[in-house]
């Protein structure tokens, strides 16, 4: 999985994660090496599609300011479920 602390999807230090994303579509779908570029780039943009939207629904209060609480502080088990499977070592205390 991909850590959410990630600033770019394209900077050189997510050539690994990329990879890894890259495995787990193939999984799932069939595609040949010409397309693989269009797959990292589609890939990217929903990352950066959930990070915004993770920041705005989980990581701002009333005000729009950024809280510094982990998710995991403000928001009970059930909702932050997900976050341990795609950042794990981010939340753990």
């Amino acid at each position: 999985m991909v850590p959410i602390s990630i600033e770019n999807w394209r900077a050189p230090k997510m050539k690994p994660y990329k990879e890894n994303v890259l495995d787990e579509i193939r999984k799932d779908y069939i595609f040949g090496d010409e397309h693989e570029n269009h797959v990292k780039m589609e890939a990217g943009r929903l990352f950066t599609t959930f990070k915004t939207t993770f920041t705005r629904l989980y990581m701002r209060d009333t005000n729009l300011d950024v809280v510094d609480k982990s998710p995991k502080d403000k928001y009970p088990p059930h909702r932050t479920r997900a976050l341990g499977c795609l950042c794990s070592s981010e939340f753990d205390s």
